[in-house]
């Protein structure tokens, strides 16, 4: 199940960490482009831009969060959306987003379509897209499982192991790299999990930098830092060498004794590019 948040509301926001959040109109329209969300959970000061989406043809379940559901307030909400509870309950919501969650598997027939494949849930096998069973073990059925119910987020090894009968992460991971190889997209996080990725979302931000990687680019950054203060120090130089010309030709012809004594060999010392005809 994939749960937009739309709110201007930190509170609201804070409360649902675990979905992604957007705040204003123009994140929203973005949101839906080439994408579907399953529900929505906005802030009663965002309903004009749920109206909007769902004038545009959008359909999603609509969970509206307000401090006080007034009559008006409410009547606004069931007009616009479907439930509305107040900002000091976040648990009844969450109740409320499991009911959906087994509302949307019922509706979409207990199949999941992946990338050409499906998995059916109510036999618990996977078909490819002439019809023909993919053979799955027990253990790859209960991750593939959990990664559906859950793909709108990361989910530890610990909550796979509390979901299944698999008995460490090291089996885990055996069982993810056989899924990835029948073309399901999963991602982790080390420390936080896996996630299934959907065939229509683009994975950004994901990739972990190693240790050397880390390096290196620390390495290209003292380079580029000793390059640039050459750089610095050459157009200093060169900046300083022309003051010194231009003070040479601005400057009056230089005297090493006095000329006013004839008796004394008049030393002028000249610059090659000094012109003193008229």
């Amino acid at each position: 199940m994939k749960v937009l948040v739309l709110t201007k509301n930190e509170h609201i926001s804070t409360l649902f960490t675990d979905f992604p959040t957007i705040t204003s109109r123009e994140e929203a329209l973005m949101a839906f482009v080439g994408r579907h969300w399953d529900v929505v959970i906005a802030g009663m000061e965002m309903v004009w831009i749920v109206e909007e989406l769902k004038k545009k043809g959008r359909v999603f379940w609509t969970i509206f969060i307000a401090y006080s559901c007034t009559a008006p307030f409410y009547k606004r909400a069931l007009e616009v959306g479907d439930f509305c509870y107040l900002i000091s309950t976040p648990q009844l919501v969450r109740i409320r987003l499991e009911w959906l969650r087994q509302q949307i598997f019922k509706r979409q027939g207990e199949l999941y379509p992946y990338q050409g494949v499906v998995y059916n849930f109510k036999l618990g096998k996977l078909y490819s897209p002439n019809g023909e069973e993919i053979g799955l073990t027990r253990g790859e059925k209960d991750v593939l499982e959990v990664l559906i119910k859950n793909r709108e987020r990361f989910v530890s090894n610990r909550e796979i192991l509390e979901n299944s009968d698999i008995s460490s992460e090291e089996s885990i991971k055996v069982l993810v790299s056989r899924l990835r190889k029948k073309g399901f997209k999963i991602i982790n996080r080390s420390r936080i999990g896996y996630r299934l990725i959907e065939p229509d979302e683009r994975e950004t931000g994901i990739k972990k930098r190693g240790k050397g990687n880390r390096t290196a680019e620390k390495g290209k950054g003292i380079q580029k830092g000793i390059q640039k203060g050459r750089e610095k120090g050459k157009s200093e130089g060169g900046n300083k060498r022309e003051r010194e010309r231009e003070r040479e030709r601005d400057s009056p012809p230089f005297y090493s004794q006095s000329p006013s004594n004839p008796s004394v060999q008049n030393l002028n010392i000249f610059s090659e590019r000094d012109n003193f005809s008229d």
